[in-house]
């Protein structure tokens, strides 16, 4: 008997790896000269950025750089004071396995950070962060598509596909100056700076990606006349990111961060420091998907002869999509006391969790509310507040596996009364999920021809009572006939019943 199989490649992704691990945060440092005594440290904050990750067989070295920013009122004078450290780190990662070419996603998140004052000028710092490392590789696996042998039935079934075409990352310099306005101080000191990339577009060509968006840098400093004052500025962004395999109708899915930024202060001809050089390093990933559908081979039986399927379980990803959005969280933080003058307040997100529930994205976590404030005698408080948020987001498709960031920015406030100030922020939400499903995919076919199967006392006609969700192929199968007759027989369209029903079993050996 002769038997000939067709074979079509299917991408598969192949999990590799999927992790968390601690990354220690410790360092000593003692202020440069031109920064004041510690009279009092207000607050301590450790951020965590991964500034590469570069993948050589089976180990992944991630570097990054924790940021330290050091909030104190001074001795002399006890005006609020700020200084950063950075902190290099690198972690090597066994995998286990070859991830060449693999797909890398790595995220980093703040767990603690203790600080002590060992005397008026030096500090302790330690510090954890969690690094959690996914790693995921698309490979082609040929499965069967067709038979050309009439004996051999076959079921296709129509599958949704998402094909991984691949990532890439991009790290580029942005050189800016920032002047300051003209009713700004002069600047003594830098408290405190946020700087943050804001993806806005991205359009595809053959093998490349246009990406825009903008740089947002806000600034809380001290001026020379001892006046606590902010400064904000945006620059665009327009980066071309080459991917091969890229087309104009392949799905993106872009993510800008930064991941360095350094400010310093220039000093003018007349002593005046009005402006600021600002190098901020920034990380362009794009992912991109193709989608199609493919009919492929789900089952399959020989009506004279012993057939045995080569089923393997495959991981299909059979959607990628965007979620990102924005969403509010607030809170109403009690100062005793009453409240002076609020120097700035910022919100930080500390934990996050996303689930799949009844079609929707729901997002829990809960952010650190922190506020500076000024009393009476006009000496600087601190003040901090947990809150926890949940928001809902409606989904296309279910998914099994997220790549979501969380991130608070514009920060805002009302003062509702005497001692209560209403604390808002943006949330904003970035990132994708996927939907990956374990399928039974037949990649060979085994015909055992010294297994006749007994054909001699087969009636020409079965009747058959069938229930309501009964398949018509496990009918065939039991019958060792096929599907699409009995479909025919019988005026069926579905291969599910959807009643109880009397059907004619015709024999076509």
């Amino acid at each position: 008997m002769d038997m000939q199989l067709t074979y079509r490649g299917v991408c598969v992704d192949e999990p590799l790896y999927n992790d968390s691990v601690e990354q220690a945060i410790d360092c000593e440092f003692t202020l440069p000269d031109y920064c004041p005594d510690i009279q009092k440290i207000l607050k301590c904050t450790l951020v965590p950025k991964i500034n590469s990750c570069l993948v050589s067989n089976n180990l992944i070295t991630v570097d990054g750089t924790a940021y330290i920013t050091l909030l104190y009122c001074s001795k002399e004078q006890g005006e609020l004071r700020g200084y950063e450290v950075p902190v290099s780190f690198s972690k090597n990662l066994d995998t286990k396995s070859d991830c060449s070419g693999a797909n890398v996603s790595a995220t980093i998140k703040t767990d603690y950070v203790n600080c002590r004052a060992v005397n008026e000028r030096k500090l302790d710092i330690h510090g954890a962060a969690t690094l959690h490392l996914s790693v995921t590789k698309c490979m082609e696996k040929d499965a069967v598509s067709d038979s050309t042998c009439s004996d051999i039935q076959i079921r296709k079934t129509t599958m949704p596909i998402c094909e991984t075409i691949g990532c890439r990352t991009k790290q580029f310099t942005v050189h800016e100056e920032l002047e300051l306005g003209q009713s700004n101080g002069s600047l003594l000191n830098i408290i405190k700076y946020d700087a943050e990339a804001v993806f806005d577009s991205c359009k595809t060509v053959t093998n490349k990606a246009v990406v825009k968006g903008s740089l947002c840098i806000r600034l809380l400093y001290l001026s020379e006349d001892q006046r606590y004052e902010k400064a904000q500025t945006e620059f665009p962004l327009n980066q071309i990111v080459e991917l091969d395999g890229l087309t104009e109708d392949a799905a993106t899915f872009v993510k800008m961060d930064v991941c360095a930024c350094e400010l310093k202060p220039y000093t003018n001809a007349d002593g005046e420091c009005r402006s600021i050089m600002i190098s901020v390093k920034v990380n362009i990933t794009i992912c991109g998907s193709n989608y199609r559908e493919e009919q492929l081979v789900t089952d399959a039986y020989c009506t004279r002869y012993a057939l045995e399927p080569t089923k393997e379980k495959l991981m299909r990803r059979r959607s990628i999509e965007d979620a990102s959005c924005t969403f509010t969280g607030k809170s109403n933080l009690q100062i005793s006391g009453g409240i002076g003058d609020i120097i700035d307040i910022w919100c930080m997100v500390v934990n996050s969790s996303f689930s799949y529930e009844n079609g929707e994205l729901v997002c829990r976590g809960t952010v650190n509310a922190g506020v500076l404030v000024t009393d009476a005698s006009g000496s600087c408080i601190y003040y901090e507040k947990p809150f926890d948020f949940e928001h809902r987001r409606q989904m296309q498709h279910p998914f099994s596996e997220s790549d979501l960031t969380l991130r608070a920015e514009n920060c805002s406030y009302s003062i509702s009364s005497d001692e209560t100030v209403e604390i808002r922020c943006d949330l904003q939400l970035s990132g994708t999920t996927s939907y990956l499903q374990q399928t039974n995919l037949i990649t060979d076919l085994t015909l055992h021809e010294d297994q006749p199967k007994q054909l001699d006392d087969l009636p020409a006609m079965t009747l058959y009572f069938a229930n309501a969700g009964e398949s018509v192929w496990d009918i065939a199968v039991r019958y060792n006939t096929a599907a699409d007759v009995i479909m025919e027989q019988n005026k069926l369209t579905g291969d599910v019943l959807t009643a109880d029903k009397m059907l004619l079993i015709p024999s076509i050996v």
